[in-house]
């Protein structure tokens, strides 16, 4: 665990100025709900709990996740029972938070998935110049349905392209941004060629090559 990163979430243009602390919310789920019922499945009281968890660390805003297994987390959702990895990293953000893209890419796919625990509204980028081996493709989940960049567009890094959503459209989540790298040899196994049939989770063992942390990216350090 990491308090007051400093160092800048480059993909929030608005919060250049927020400190971070990286966390395990399934961890600290453990910690404190242990009962039948799993109240965190409610998108208003985990918004509360996680804003709770960033006052605790005496920050702005927490992130973190990367092949976390949240089988504890989100117990009683949509994900089957057993080992459930995180693919990507969630940065836990207020809705309405201005999003945009650190590189050259293309928009490959606009979604709006408003299945109960979806992506929401979802954004899958080509990217021009993959910064490291499997960062073919780059997901932003849970982002609002409001049109901002649209399918086939050529995009210039900086570029404004979503804001974070609510739960009545982001799949019913807290307000975040889940961020996943995948590789072009994934996004071919997915069914019928959907992006959006690639999860956010899988059960474990994970490929790195095929899902790598996307943190470095969302850094602006590669």
């Amino acid at each position: 665990m990491k308090n007051g990163l400093s160092s800048g979430i480059k993909i929030f243009p608005d919060l250049a100025r927020a400190t971070w602390a990286e966390v395990s919310l399934d961890a600290l789920s453990r910690q404190e709900f242990n009962g039948k019922s799993n109240p965190l499945i409610d998108p208003q009281q985990c918004d509360d709990w996680v804003k709770k968890i960033a006052a605790q660390h005496h920050v702005d805003y927490t992130y973190g996740g990367y092949l976390e297994d949240r089988s504890h987390l989100w117990r009683g959702h949509y994900l089957p029972k057993g080992p459930q990895a995180h693919l990507g990293v969630d940065y836990n953000v207020p809705a309405g938070t201005k999003v945009i893209i650190l590189s050259d890419a293309e928009v490959m796919h606009v979604g709006r998935d408003g299945s109960f625990g979806g992506w929401g509204g979802v954004l899958v980028f080509r990217l021009d110049k993959p910064p490291y081996k499997g960062a073919d493709y780059l997901y932003y989940g849970h982002l609002a349905w409001d049109d901002t960049v649209s399918l086939g567009q050529k995009l210039k890094a900086g570029t404004l392209v979503g804001h974070i959503g609510k739960p009545h459209e982001n799949g019913v989540w807290f307000p975040h941004l889940h961020v996943q790298m995948v590789s072009e040899r994934e996004m071919k196994r997915a069914k019928n060629g959907n992006p959006e049939a690639v999860d956010g989770y899988r059960s474990p063992p994970v490929s790195k090559e095929d899902f790598p942390d996307p943190h470095p990216y969302v850094l602006g350090k590669i």
